[in-house]
């Protein structure tokens, strides 16, 4: 999988294609009317018309894909609801209720307002062209005058009842959403606190992590930024998870002694089996956290990344071996080792990108073909990422070529 999305993307997306598809057919049953002459406005008007809701469908379909599009794609199916209502026989103004709760949900509350407003406006100003309409088919029993004025009046009482019946609505959601958002600050303040404080002790834990999570944290986004580039669709809130979950890939090692983490010079096989514990271990620790203080899809990406980081495609990975990894894994994974490769250790100095592509193409099989290929692409960055931290990580262990037992 390359993509993932939250419950309410997936309701926003499905709101949005259902609604391009109602304003598609409305433009059909409007053309279609127009054809019947049941609807008589100059054919301009006409056109414009089903033009407007051909080019609103289309964006509500774009929106889909495209978050910046969504407000645009709700405001503007609403106003042809409210276009095309007026040429009915049936009041459809509380369908308005439909876009603009939508927006109000999913944007802000101005733009819910801006939404409401618009909407009216609309809906009564196509009142001239409903006028004309009724006018056109018997110019001698109507007056297009007493006709627009009996319209306007109609709508304007539309108009008051739609606003008495929902904006008490409106107000009281908008009151329960500041207290919902005052409340989620609350819990985000006490998680972040809580996050920190793991983050930090890991950090502490071994003087090299703090650099090594940051790191892989900056690889981590290279390669998703340039799996997106190449046409991947990675929802935002997918993206933030997985680069947040970095930051706790190593908590295991916490249970790990400072001196096997430092050792210069190759672990004993007792000291590896030490070190292939951490993703059991960090598991165990962070699934100590309450379960409210991350919501569920962050909780489950990143306990994907802390015991998978080390897994392989081709099953050579630990703890389990297994093939079936998660997507945010793989990503993190092969960052994890490009980090580690890059960068100056007690036991080694940084391998130079000849030797890490060389390193990288021998265990081709156990990584994502997808990622390999963007970080050949990606070198400059991924190596400027490189020669800034391998700078603070010399300065931090007090590194010399002497201290160096090459591999």
């Amino acid at each position: 999988m390359f993509s993932k999305l939250n419950k309410e993307d997936t309701i926003l997306r499905f709101s949005l294609r259902f609604l391009g598809i109602l304003t598609f057919l409305g433009t059909i049953m409007f053309f279609m009317l127009s054809k019947a002459q049941d609807i008589h406005l100059p054919s301009y008007v006409s056109y414009l018309i089903i033009a407007f809701g051909l080019i609103t469908a289309g964006i509500s379909h774009f929106s889909v894909r495209h978050s910046s599009f969504r407000f645009t794609a709700l405001l503007l199916v609403s106003l042809f609801i409210a276009i095309i209502g007026t040429f009915q026989q049936m009041n459809i103004s509380l369908l308005f209720i439909i876009p603009i709760f939508l927006s109000y949900c999913f944007q802000s509350k101005k733009k819910a307002y801006l939404c409401i407003y618009l909407n009216l406006f609309f809906f009564n100003f196509s009142k001239i062209f409903k006028s004309y309409n009724i006018y056109i088919v018997n110019p001698a029993v109507y007056e297009f005058k007493k006709i627009l004025l009996s319209n306007l009046i109609i709508g304007l009482f539309e108009t008051i009842i739609f606003l008495t019946v929902a904006m008490p609505i409106f107000m009281l959601l908008i009151k329960q959403n500041n207290e919902l958002k005052k409340s989620l600050k609350e819990r985000e303040d006490a998680t972040n606190d809580i996050l920190q404080f793991c983050s930090t002790a890991t950090s502490f834990h071994n003087k090299y992590l703090s650099i090594h999570i940051k790191g892989v944290r900056d690889i981590t986004k290279i390669l998703l930024d340039a799996l997106i580039e190449g046409g991947v669709y990675i929802a935002p809130e997918y993206y933030d998870q997985i680069v947040f979950s970095v930051q706790f890939h190593d908590i295991g090692k916490i249970y790990i002694d400072s001196s096997i983490l430092d050792k210069k010079g190759r672990l004993t096989p007792d000291e590896f089996t030490l070190i292939k514990e951490h993703p059991d271990r960090g598991l165990e620790l962070f699934s100590l956290l309450p379960k409210n203080v991350l919501d569920e899809d962050y909780m489950r990406t990143c306990k994907n990344v802390i015991y998978q980081h080390h897994e392989r495609l081709d099953g050579s990975g630990y703890p389990t071996g297994t093939k079936n990894i998660s997507f945010e894994a793989k990503i993190v994974a092969i960052a994890d080792v490009i980090d580690a490769l890059l960068s100056w250790r007690p036991y080694k100095p940084p391998l130079s990108w000849d030797n890490l592509v060389s390193i990288l193409e021998k265990e081709k099989a156990g990584f994502n073909y997808e990622c390999l290929k963007v970080i050949y692409k990606e070198k400059d960055k991924i190596l400027a990422v490189s020669d800034e931290n391998n700078k603070a990580l010399k300065q931090l262990l007090g590194l010399s070529g002497e201290d160096i037992i090459r591999q």
